[in-house]
This record gives C-alpha cells, structure tokens and sequence, in this order.
C-alpha cells in the first residue's frame, strides 16, 4: 500500500519491557565457552579456498584435519 509508515521499536528496555508483560521474554541461561581440545588425529589446521557466493570477497576457510 503506497504511503504506509511502518514504526520500529528500537529501545532495548521497551522492547524487554512489552515481551515481559506480555509473557514472551525468555532469559536463556548462559553457557560455558566451547572447549579447546582438538579431537582430530593431529589437530592440524588445514586453510583451503571456498567459494561463498560473494563476489570479491575471496577470505580464507579453516578446517581441521
């Protein structure tokens, strides 16, 4: 529809605020950071190319052998 304004909320304390009342605000606890073990034979770190799709943005991949 041509001419629509469609608002934001865009405040953090409102937004809690709204989904709290609302019932729908979920405090997930929080977790320990992934382990450092390797669990792969030699734990070597391997770059290869891969294609993402985006076009001039050539970075390197990890993978582990």
């Amino acid at each position: 529809m041509p001419g629509t304004l469609t608002p934001f909320i865009t405040d953090p304390q409102l937004i809690r605020h709204i989904l709290e009342h609302l019932d729908l605000w979920v405090q997930r606890p929080s977790r320990d950071p992934p382990s450092q073990e390797v669990s792969h034979e030699n734990g070597e770190i391997v770059y290869e190319p891969f294609d993402d799709g985006w076009a001039g943005y050539e970075g390197p991949s990890a993978m582990l052998n």
